[in-house]
């Protein structure tokens, strides 16, 4: 479900709709919970439309705010914090011109996007969530563009939902998520369990350190410099061995973190003898923050 609100950039590819060229879902985390309930009211959520642009003219602000409280807001889960949350939203609907030449190939396209904090303030956690739906389908008459916002609404709706529940979880819960195919969810599970500090997990979240994508690799870089120690050493220098420059990097920040004589070594091995010379100086420099 571009997990960008800062620092959790992602993005996962889901099922489209008929006629769907592309729909991406980005930001957040798909997982279910037993504690709470769905609600039928729209006093959980405060909706904030931050912006909407509809090229044609055809959705007004008033109608489009309609549609969110009906397809979006209204069928939510609860999200387990005290107060109302606010759920800042905004959209675009616009013509893409395929041929100059020829406008029975132009496509409709459109974003919305989806924002709210998770906050527990008993734990001192603060998490922006995000959801971003990205969608394009042939052709602009009405039928088609309403075709189409009523598919974008129905996704962020249940990307949105799979946040909440998700942190709504419990830890074990986000340990499970680092498994989905979604990175997404990685990203956010990520992030739970390092800000409320689940040690426990530091084993299944080195092994996200070489994810072939960026944003899951860099969230599991911050996750396992917090929740890794000095016993984790060898498993994440077998990570960087197996893996190219790019994870040997990632392995090279969290054991600048977590220290311990396995790490020294293997630090001034790189520091010493790697082919590239990028490496060789960040492995230096690591080797200077440990002593």
């Amino acid at each position: 479900m571009t997990h960008n609100t800062a620092p959790y950039p992602t993005s996962a590819s889901r099922s489209a709709w008929p006629l769907l060229i592309a729909l991406i879902v980005v930001g957040g985390l798909t997982a279910g919970c037993e504690k709470f309930n769905p609600i039928t009211g729209e006093d959980e959520f405060d909706l904030n439309i931050r912006e909407w642009h509809d090229d044609s003219g055809a959705i007004t602000n008033a109608s489009f705010e309609q549609l969110l409280k009906t397809k979006v807001v209204t069928p939510l889960p609860r999200l387990a914090q005290e107060g109302v949350s606010v759920l800042f939203v905004r959209g675009t609907l616009t013509t893409i011109t395929v041929r100059s030449d020829d406008p029975r190939y132009d496509q409709s396209e459109m974003m919305l996007e989806g924002r709210f904090l998770y906050s527990d303030m008993s734990a001192a956690v603060h998490l922006p969530v995000k959801v971003v739906v990205l969608g394009r389908i042939d052709g602009t008459d009405p039928k088609k563009r309403n075709r189409l916002v009523l598919g974008a609404m129905t996704d962020l709706q249940r990307g949105l939902a799979s946040h909440i529940r998700i942190c709504n979880g419990t830890a074990k819960r986000w340990v499970a998520a680092l498994k989905s195919p979604e990175p997404d969810e990685q990203i956010l599970a990520l992030s739970l369990l390092q800000q409320y500090r689940k040690k426990f997990a530091a084993s299944k979240v080195i092994e996200l350190l070489n994810d072939p994508r960026i944003e899951v690799g860099q969230a599991a870089v911050e996750a396992a410099s917090e929740l890794a120690d000095q016993r984790h050493a060898n498993r994440i220098i077998e990570i960087a061995q197996g893996g190219g420059i790019e994870v040997e990097a990632r392995c090279i920040q969290v054991l600048s973190r977590i220290g311990g004589e396995d790490a020294v070594a293997w630090l001034e091995m790189l520091a010493l003898g790697h082919q590239n010379s990028q490496m060789r100086e960040l492995s230096f420099n690591a080797l200077k923050r440990l002593k």
